[in-house]
């Protein structure tokens, strides 16, 4: 496993835009005078070989094999979960990844068993007429309420988009 360094960033983010060297030097100056690219690229692989270590990296991409619903920052924040409440005995598998991110974000499915509780509760009538009569009574009381219907039911779609990726899941 190789991972890109940006050394130029590095310096910059601990020691700002010079370095407390014998001489101050801009960060910029160093590598335009010595010709060295800002990236490099170092051998994790063989880092932990030599220091007889083993690490298995869980990166965002695999959140999103499990749930492709998730953005990039919400799976950041599975993955963050994961490790904070990291069980050595059990380690960190696929499992684990999907229990996290169903704890932390409704996996859809929960939210399509959701809303059908909701429709087939709201009244004694079939399904169709309580999701009408559910949305007609959500104008009503976004009326009442002075809350923008219309807004509210763009955001909805908006989420479901991303949750779909633009409608194309299930």
């Amino acid at each position: 496993m190789k991972v890109k360094l940006n050394i130029r960033d590095i310096l910059v983010e601990k020691f700002g835009d010079t370095a407390p060297v014998p001489a101050v030097i801009e960060i910029d100056d160093l590598f335009e005078c010595t010709g060295t690219e800002n990236d490099h690229e170092i051998n994790l692989d063989e880092i932990l070989e030599n220091n007889r270590m083993i690490a298995h990296v869980w990166t965002i991409d695999d959140v999103h094999e499990t749930r492709p619903d998730l953005t990039d920052d919400q799976a950041w924040n599975v993955l963050k979960a994961c490790d904070r409440d990291l069980d050595s005995e059990q380690g960190i598998c696929w499992e684990t990844i999907e229990a996290a991110a169903d704890k932390l974000f409704d996996a859809p499915i929960d939210r399509v068993e959701r809303f059908g509780k909701v429709i087939e509760d709201y009244t004694d009538h079939n399904a169709k007429t309580n999701l009408v009569d559910l949305l007609a009574d959500g104008l009503h009381w976004s009326q009442t309420n002075s809350v923008d219907f219309g807004e509210a039911l763009q955001t909805a779609r908006t989420h479901f988009a991303a949750e779909t990726k633009e409608g194309g899941r299930s």
